[in-house]
């Protein structure tokens, strides 16, 4: 009874809301307003109505594909809002082609048909094309385990032959790069010892040249002074000798004598020491050229 009663109240709202709209003529279009709403009637006993009502109190369970949820990423081959499986769930293309979504209850918003069609055909190629890259891969390591089971039963082990001969040319090429290297060094080392001999040579020339001018300058001018010496000497000798009027007293006489001989004594000194040191700077001189070419490379 107070069903009937409900839906007579409801019916009656209607006609009054009807009641109120102005009449509009033949082909003259709805003016703009609030739109009309929309009744959905149940059948008269109501199964519809109380199927609904269980679908909305039933709680979510285990989806038949293994618990699907919406999709959030956006790319070219998946499109959004499209159920996509959970991590860790294993499933083959027989099962994914076999999965059937269950419509939504009334009132209620589903998927698109077409949209979960394409996405379920999309991901069983996707897993066809995974099985079969396994099996392939399967393939390869089964017959890279046979190849060394072979080569250990043989008694040999299967080199890499591309590597080995890339690591022999590296080594061949690392060793004829440090070859020129050291074969640079040698040249500009040899080179620098003989600029260096050469230039040694000419110092020593020059040192010698210079040393025997030397040795020489000295010798003349040792000479000349001695000569001098002697000279003034005998003149003094010669002058203490003439007849008495003009004769030097015998004291002048014996120290003219005595400083011609400290004279000569002292010319004679002089050259022996100069010799000795002149000499001495030569021998010196020949060291240091021995031991400047001892040090040097060859």
């Amino acid at each position: 009874m107070v069903r009937d009663g409900a839906r007579a109240r409801t019916v009656a709202g209607g006609r009054r809301r009807r009641a109120r709209e102005p009449v509009r003529r033949r082909g003259q279009a709805r003016p703009l307003g609030r739109p009309r709403r929309i009744r959905v009637r149940a059948r008269r006993d109501g199964r519809a109505h109380r199927r609904a009502a269980r679908a909305a109190r039933r709680p979510a369970g285990p989806h038949p594909a293994g618990n699907l949820r919406r999709r959030t990423e956006v790319s070219p081959l998946n499109p959004p809002n499209l159920p996509v499986a959970n991590e860790g769930t294993r499933l083959t293309p027989g099962e994914l082609r076999s999965v059937e979504f269950a419509r939504a209850a009334l009132g209620r918003r589903g998927y698109d048909e077409e949209e979960v069609r394409a996405f379920l055909a999309y991901v069983e190629q996707e897993l066809v094309q995974i099985f079969t890259d396994m099996a392939a891969l399967g393939d390869e390591v089964n017959r890279l385990r046979a190849e060394v089971a072979a080569g250990g039963a043989n008694g040999t082990v299967m080199a890499p032959e591309d590597a080995h001969f890339q690591a022999v040319r590296i080594l061949s090429q690392a060793q004829q790069t440090a070859d020129l290297y050291v074969a640079d060094a040698e040249r500009y080392t040899r080179e620098l010892a003989h600029e260096a001999r050469l230039h040694r040579e000419a110092i020593l020339s020059d040192a010698k040249g210079r040393a025997e001018q030397m040795l020489e300058h000295a010798h003349r001018k040792a000479a000349a002074v001695a000569d001098a010496a002697v000279r003034t000497a005998e003149q003094h000798a010669r002058a203490s000798a003439r007849p008495r009027g003009g004769a030097l007293p015998d004291d002048e006489r014996r120290a003219m004598e005595r400083e011609i001989a400290y004279l000569r004594t002292y010319s004679d000194v002089y050259r022996t020491h100069l010799r000795s040191y002149l000499e001495a700077l030569l021998r010196n001189v020949d060291e240091w050229e021995n031991s400047e070419r001892a040090s040097l490379p060859q």
